[in-house]
């Protein structure tokens, strides 16, 4: 990657990739939103971080100059003689033991072989077993090609398979393993790929195995991704499924370890730098935050660095990768506290906060709920609710109380402590009121009291409201018009009326 900084089209383009990605656009510094108690602070000092992290690997990586290819002639006979070679062990390892002297110079011919379709299937099926025997990193990366979803179902099989026999040393195939990950649909496909994943201590792939044991196409798929399941469980020391799962999730020192080599960090800090502003195709981003937030805890660091660059969008979706990671990414918690002075980042950077957790981390969200931007208070009351700590309530209490808080505010504190202390008599009573209050989120109003009525599925006493808050609904498939919307929250805004006496 080389400098990817420039002019862009500025607030419009700006506003419209931000919304795509899925968040509204901040305010940019200055601005000072309705209800703000205070000035925004001034951002933080800046700088190029991702370019020269890019820069300080790729200087440490010897430089790989792709060989001259070998003769194709050679090539194509190594691959008949062990497509040919059936179950004899000394035959197949004559052109095993070849190809390993060719190396990478074999790649080139050995990939279009394998990815042809008019070439007969066994020796298609040589060819990927030729390059697993190359064994190098550029062999590495062609087996993750040839699981490109565009390719045959079998052939995605064969690859991911012999990908998962390669050296620990061939990280660098991580990322694009949890890409196939994404797309994969073939069942036994996937389970290859999960395999591949765990040989380099990257557990994301664990949940879908568990689900396949349950929801495989038939009996034999669902006993390929237990077997798969449980060995990958035994080989990471765990005692279970359900541990291993929670050591991932948490990043606990009990996971295997194992260090990232310099090739696997570049290759991070890469789809970093495809978080620009620069990027104007949604997809890449969209990929990119899917690979970095599925990494392991090693790259909460470089995650963490990036906060500090100078393109707000790779800050913006950095931030974003670091709360999809969860609880794996607790080393990122002093970086996405500072974060909270910058105007841009402060929103993400509480939700962030939020569904990551820890010590001190209520103590740091109750503190950005006072004065300062008001979007950074309004989102600091949201990760409350994400963070899940039931001691946020009295501060959350304080400002649903507060007649001076503008209203959205308030609302969002008294969804947050609906959630946090369900018994709390006046949160419940200000979202019902907000049901048909102008100035409210009529629509978070519902959903919050949708979700406190789901959340007491066993309480008989709420039977009623239960019943009257069904019958408002209109009928099952239709597209609700504004008024029979309205209707519909006065409605329930009664049947709670008639609860509370």
């Amino acid at each position: 990657m080389s400098a990817r900084r420039g002019s862009r089209g500025v607030a419009l383009a700006a506003s419209l990739l931000l919304a795509a990605c899925g968040d509204a656009p901040a305010p940019t510094a200055g601005e000072s939103p309705a209800g703000s108690a205070a000035a925004p602070a001034a951002a933080p000092a800046y700088g190029p971080v991702v370019d020269r992290a890019i820069a300080a690997l790729s200087d440490a990586i010897d430089p790989r100059f792709e060989p001259e290819p070998a003769d194709r002639e050679l090539v194509n006979e190594l691959t008949q003689v062990l497509a040919n070679a059936g179950g004899d062990a000394r035959l197949r390892e004559l052109p095993l033991e070849e190809i390993r002297g060719i190396g990478d110079a074999a790649l080139r011919e050995l990939s279009r072989i394998a990815a042809d379709p008019g070439a007969e299937a066994n020796a298609r099926a040589a060819a990927i077993e030729l390059i697993a025997a190359v064994g190098t990193r550029p062999a590495g990366l062609a087996l993750v090609e040839l699981c490109d979803s565009r390719r045959e179902t079998w052939v995605r099989r064969h690859a991911a398979w012999r990908a998962s026999e390669l050296p620990v040393d061939v990280d660098v195939v991580v990322p694009g393993l949890l890409l196939r990950l994404r797309s994969e649909t073939d069942h036994e496909a996937a389970i290859y790929v999960a395999s591949a994943l765990a040989r380099h201590a990257n557990y994301a792939a664990l949940e879908m195995l568990q689900r396949l044991v349950t929801t495989g196409a038939d009996e034999a798929a669902r006993q390929r991704a237990a077997a798969e399941l449980a060995r990958v469980v035994e080989e990471a020391g765990a005692p279970d499924a359900a541990t291993l799962d929670a050591w991932w999730r948490a990043g606990a020192p009990e996971l295997p370890s194992r260090a990232p080599s310099d090739h696997l960090r570049l290759a991070a800090w890469q789809w970093i730098a495809t978080l620009s502003g620069d990027t104007f195709q949604l997809r890449p981003v969209d990929d990119a935050r899917f690979i970095l937030s599925r990494l392991g805890a090693w790259a909460v660091a470089p995650l963490a660095d990036a906060l500090a660059d100078q393109d707000p969008y790779v800050r913006l979706h950095a931030a974003q990768c670091l709360e999809r990671m969860g609880r794996r990414a607790r080393a990122a918690v002093p970086a996405l506290e500072a974060a909270l002075d910058d105007p841009r980042l402060a929103a993400q950077a509480a939700r962030a906060l939020g569904a990551i957790g820890g010590p001190g981390v209520r103590e740091v969200l109750e503190s950005a709920i006072g004065p300062g931007p008001h979007e950074r208070r309004v989102a600091a009351v949201r990760a409350l609710e994400l963070l899940g700590d039931a001691a946020a309530a009295p501060r959350l209490a304080e400002r649903l109380a507060d007649e001076a808080e503008p209203y959205d505010l308030r609302q969002t504190a008294a969804e947050s402590l609906l959630a946090l202390a369900p018994d709390d008599a006046a949160a419940r009573a200000f979202l019902v009121a907000s049901l048909t209050e102008p100035a409210a989120d009529v629509g978070g109003a519902e959903r919050a009291l949708a979700d406190w009525l789901a959340a007491r599925a066993d309480d008989a006493s709420l039977d009623a409201l239960r019943a009257a808050w069904r019958a408002a609904d209109v009928a099952a498939g239709a597209i609700p018009t504004s008024s029979e919307s309205t209707a519909r929250r006065a409605a329930r805004q009664r049947a709670f009326a008639e609860l509370d006496g």
